[in-house]
C-alpha cells in the first residue's frame, strides 16, 4: 500500500514523512557503533527523533514545556544528538515537561506487537509513562505511530519474554489516538508502576564488567550478565559510556563512507586515501586499457567509477601484491551497484599471476557467504559473475584469502 492508502486506512495514527536527504544524513551519522544491529537501531531511532521532536515542540499544548533527550550523551558536531544506550538496546527517552516518553522504533514487519527492552521498562530512573510503538519505512522516507502503552499496562498486562529480556503487548492493545495522552499529559498524572530499587555495584566489579563485556562482538552483551548486573552498570552514565567506549568507539573510528558517497571524489578523498583507498588511475595505467563501462540491460549508468586498495604483506612481494577493485556503478534512481575484483599490480602487472590458491568472498551483515571466487591457474584476475546491490545502510564484507594471509574490509552502501 503506498502511503496516502495507509494513512486513509488508519487516520487516528499519526503519520510523518521525511526527505531522501535526511535519511542519508541520519545514515552517516549513526556509524559510530560496533555492530550492523547498533547502527541500525541508531540510525532508526535518530529518523524519529528528527521528526517527532520539531512536530510535538509545535503542538499548542506542549509549546511551553521543556523539552529533553535524558540518555543522549553522544555528540554530531556541536549538537548531542546520539545515545551510547543503542548500542545496547532498542528505545529513545524524551522527557516533555514532567512526563518521560519512549519511543520504540521498527522497520516494517509482520508482528504487530510493541516490544519494549526491559531497561527501558524496570530500571526505576530509566521507566517511561508511555511507551510508543513507531513504523520507520527508510525506503519511502516515512514513519508512523502506530500506537502507544503505558508503563502500568506493560507491567500487568504485557508478556515478558525472559529469553530476549523484553516486554510485549499485542498491536490491538495499544492505544491509536495520541491525543488522548497529550490530554492525560496535560494534567500531569503518573502513568508509572512503582520499582524496587536495583542492588548496587561497586567500582571493582563494575571494572571488571567492563573488560568482561567490553570485547568485540556482533551483537549485544546485555544479556551476558544477569539483568541486576548488568542494569546497574547501565544506568550509570559513566560506566555506560567507559563500556560503549571501551572498544565501540575507536574500532569504528576510522569507519569508511558508503559506497554511494564514492562518487563524490573531493568529499571522500581524504578518508578513502587514509583507509588505503586510491583511484584506479593512480594505481593503473588507463591510457594503456580499454575504457571499460558496465551496462545494464542495454542502459548507461549515470556515474561509474573504480576505487583500488593494494595489500602489501610480509607473505607477498611489495612490488606486486594483490589488489581489490570495486568497480561501482550508480543508476539514474540512486541505486548503487558493486562489481569486486582482484588482480595483482606492478608494472607489467598483466603478465603477472594471482596465487593459484587466493579467493575472493563476499559475505552479508549476518555472515553467510553470496560471491565465493578462486584463483585458477596463470590468472590474473578474478571478478564477481555480475554486480550486485542492496539497500541504501546494508553492510556486506569482501575477505581475500593467499598464502595463508587474510584480509577483510568491512563496506555499506
Amino acid at each position: 500500500m503506498i502511503l496516502e492508502e495507509l494513512i486513509d486506512a488508519y487516520p487516528e495514527q499519526l503519520w510523518l514523512e521525511f526527505s531522501a536527504e535526511e535519511r542519508e544524513e541520519a545514515w552517516l551519522q549513526t556509524q559510530p557503533y560496533s555492530n550492523n544491529t547498533a547502527r541500525r537501531q541508531a540510525y532508526l531511532n535518530l529518523l524519529c527523533i528528527q521528526q517527532l521532536l520539531p512536530y510535538w515542540e509545535n503542538e499548542p499544548d506542549l509549546q511551553d514545556l521543556p523539552f529533553t533527550l535524558p540518555l543522549n550523551d553522544l555528540t554530531i558536531g556541536t549538537q548531542t544528538k546520539l545515545s551510547s544506550v543503542w548500542e545496547f538496546i532498542n528505545g529513545t527517552a524524551i522527557t516533555i515537561g514532567e512526563t518521560r516518553i519512549v519511543i520504540v522504533p521498527e522497520e516494517i514487519n509482520e508482528t504487530s506487537q510493541l516490544s519494549v527492552p526491559q531497561e527501558l521498562v524496570d530500571i526505576p530512573e530509566w521507566a517511561a509513562d508511555y511507551y510508543l510503538a513507531v513504523r520507520v519505512e527508510p525506503e519511502n522516507c516515512w514513519l508512523n505511530i502506530r500506537g502507544y502503552a503505558t508503563h502500568h499496562q506493560l507491567k500487568t498486562e504485557g508478556t515478558y519474554q525472559s529469553l530476549n529480556r523484553t516486554y510485549a503487548l499485542d498491536g490491538e492493545d495499544l492505544t491509536e489516538d495520541l491525543n488522548i495522552m497529550l490530554t492525560a499529559m496535560s494534567f500531569c498524572s503518573s502513568e508509572k508502576v512503582e520499582l524496587p530499587f536495583l542492588p548496587s555495584l561497586s567500582s571493582a566489579t563494575a571494572a571488571e564488567l567492563i573488560e568482561t563485556l567490553g570485547q568485540p562482538s556482533s551483537y549485544s552483551p546485555r544479556l551476558n550478565v544477569s539483568f541486576e548486573q548488568w542494569a546497574a552498570l547501565l544506568v550509570n552514565h559513566e560506566w555506560r559510556k567507559a563500556l560503549y567506549k571501551r572498544i565501540r568507539l575507536p574500532v569504528f573510528s576510522s569507519r569508511l563512507p558508503p559506497l554511494h558517497q564514492w562518487f563524490d571524489v573531493e568529499r571522500v578523498q581524504t578518508a578513502l586515501n587514509t583507509a588505503g583507498w586510491q583511484r584506479y588511475g593512480e594505481v593503473f595505467d588507463t591510457a594503456k586499457e580499454a575504457a571499460l563501462a558496465l551496462r545494464f540491460r542495454g542502459s548507461l549508468p549515470e556515474q561509474s567509477i573504480k576505487w583500488v586498495k593494494c595489500f602489501q604483506t610480509q607473505s607477498q612481494p611489495l612490488i606486486y601484491p594483490p589488489v581489490l577493485i570495486l568497480e561501482l556503478v550508480k543508476r539514474f534512481d540512486g541505486t548503487v551497484w558493486i562489481l569486486p575484483q582482484v588482480r595483482p599490480v606492478g608494472f607489467i602487472e598483466r603478465q603477472r599471476c594471482l596465487p593459484a590458491d587466493l579467493k575472493l568472498t563476499a559475505f552479508d551483515d549476518q555472515g553467510e557467504p553470496f560471491v565465493q571466487l578462486q584463483a585458477k591457474q596463470a590468472s590474473n584476475l578474478i571478478q564477481a559473475e555480475q554486480p550486485f546491490s542492496n539497500s541504501l545502510g546494508t553492510t556486506f564484507t569482501l575477505e581475500i584469502s593467499w598464502n595463508g594471509t587474510v584480509v577483510t574490509e568491512t563496506l555499506s552502501i
